[in-house]
């Protein structure tokens, strides 16, 4: 999905993933739903926004190759800020 969204400041373009086939069983991974919290945070989306994102279950990576991999750019990202 690609829009643009008319702000105060100007024009922003933005583009998301929208999935049209969804399980409710699955959770994210830790990594990912990490990811996702900083970028709110780090926008400064509302509070309460977060609190929700905060709330949702999450589990962790099997797959050891990928989940190091994402944890090594969290502690990256983490030492930049």
């Amino acid at each position: 999905m690609r829009g643009s969204r008319r702000e105060s400041r100007g024009c922003t373009d933005a583009m998301a993933y929208v999935a049209d086939k969804t399980n409710p069983r699955l959770l994210p991974y830790d990594c990912y739903k990490e990811f996702v919290l900083r970028g709110a945070i780090e926008h400064k989306l509302p509070a309460a926004y977060v609190r929700q994102l905060q709330m949702i279950p999450s589990q962790t990576d099997s797959n050891a190759e990928r989940r190091a991999r994402n944890e090594g750019v969290l502690v990256e990202k983490r030492r930049i800020h």
